[in-house]
């Protein structure tokens, strides 16, 4: 029997039914990673993996509201935002901004490369209309960001898509308006690719 691994994404999001207009301004996506057999059935034991992101709705709202939209969540929300800001970003911001804040593996399933299969997994569902992905690559969360060798692990893991490191430590970014082979073919960079730094002057000019 052969097993493979299947991704279930789910959406959250609060509306009042009573605003005259949509007033959301960001909705959360969560997903599960299971380990799947021939029989198309999930696996007892539960999820062995998870994913968690914000999507916020700045292609609606404009960029001069992201702040107020990144500022109504918990503090690592904010932190995506301030990390948008010290590189520039912000009113670079056209489209929507996807912020992934969670990524985690049971530790036998690591070396597989699933996580950054479900980070293009989520872009490839999630992904369209979204111009900027914040990556918050901290490892376990903002209270650990002083993790400097973790920190620097988790960078050059997701340099194999492409990823680029912000001013503020600890987050990373895609720009999926300017796409590269990593994140729209099968193949990752090879471990061990140089973890390049964002310039916005380089960036403007692509």
């Amino acid at each position: 029997m052969s097993t493979f691994y299947r991704l279930r994404l789910a959406t959250h999001a609060t509306v009042d039914l009573d605003a005259d207009a949509a007033d959301t301004d960001h909705f959360a996506i969560n997903g599960a990673l299971y380990e799947v057999d021939d029989d198309d059935d999930f696996n007892e034991s539960g999820p062995i993996g998870a994913i968690g992101a914000w999507r916020v709705l700045a292609g609606r709202i404009g960029h001069d509201n992201l702040g107020a939209a990144m500022d109504d969540e918990d503090l690592w929300f904010a932190q995506a935002f301030d990390a948008l800001s010290d590189a520039g970003l912000v009113e670079h911001a056209i489209e929507d901004v996807l912020v992934v804040s969670e990524l985690a593996l049971e530790p036998e399933h690591r070396g597989r490369n699933l996580g950054l299969t479900m980070v293009r997994a989520l872009l490839r569902t999630h992904g369209t209309g979204c111009q900027l992905v914040v990556l918050d690559v901290r490892p376990n969360d903002y209270l650990d960001a002083h993790d400097e060798e973790g920190r620097q692990t988790l960078e050059s893991h997701f340099a194999r898509i492409g990823a680029l490191r912000l001013p503020t430590p600890g987050f990373m970014l895609l720009d999926l308006w300017r796409r590269n082979d990593a994140l729209d073919s099968g193949q990752f960079l090879p471990k061990g690719a140089p973890v390049r730094m964002f310039n916005l002057e380089t960036w403007l000019a692509t």
